[in-house]
């Protein structure tokens, strides 16, 4: 078998499996007693999607496409937050709607919260909204080393920031010259 006809089997695979758990989702939405585990299985399937996407567009090497459709944000906030325990979601201002793909937006908080509960310490704060014509969604918690790095250097006069660079997380060290 070729390393493509094994990538292609892998894919349908995984499909078939996201297919299942979206059936066994709406079974959840009809049983009042587990209706409130649908969204949150739902959210994980989304970002699954988004994989499969990506996958699928490797293959064919080409970027994936996005899907967008009018989406409540905050609800999806709280279904993608649910599988964290400590996590608490505050939504401020009401009900957000955008046009977004779903998977995407599933996949980029998925991994912010994943990163927080597995490297953070102490519990996942998820503060949502509206903001300068849009919408921001915060995940804070505390990392330990992160604080204690942000200290020394407000210590030393500078400053310590975060940012995605290309495929790298860049923490910047600015200090005050002689």
């Amino acid at each position: 078998m070729s390393e493509r006809e094994g990538v292609a089997r892998a894919e349908h695979e995984l499909r078939g499996a996201a297919t299942a758990l979206a059936l066994v989702c709406e079974a959840l939405r009809r049983d009042p007693a587990a209706r409130h585990h649908g969204p949150a299985i739902e959210a994980q399937l989304d970002r699954l999607r988004a994989g499969l996407a990506a996958l699928e567009a490797a293959r064919q090497a080409q970027p994936a496409q996005a899907e967008c459709e009018e989406v409540e944000l905050s609800a999806l906030t709280r279904a993608a937050a649910r599988p964290w325990d400590d996590a608490e979601v505050e939504w401020e201002g009401g009900p957000v709607t955008a046009q977004l793909d779903r998977r995407r937006f599933a996949e980029a908080l998925g991994n912010v919260l994943a990163n927080a509960a597995e490297h953070g310490s102490g519990p996942v704060r998820v503060l949502g909204r509206r903001h300068d014509g849009g919408v921001r969604v915060e995940v804070r918690n505390r990392g330990r080393g992160l604080e204690i790095a942000k200290r020394a250097a407000e210590e030393l006069g500078g400053r310590l920031s975060f940012e995605i660079v290309g495929d790298s997380a860049v923490a910047t060290l600015d200090l005050p010259a002689a």
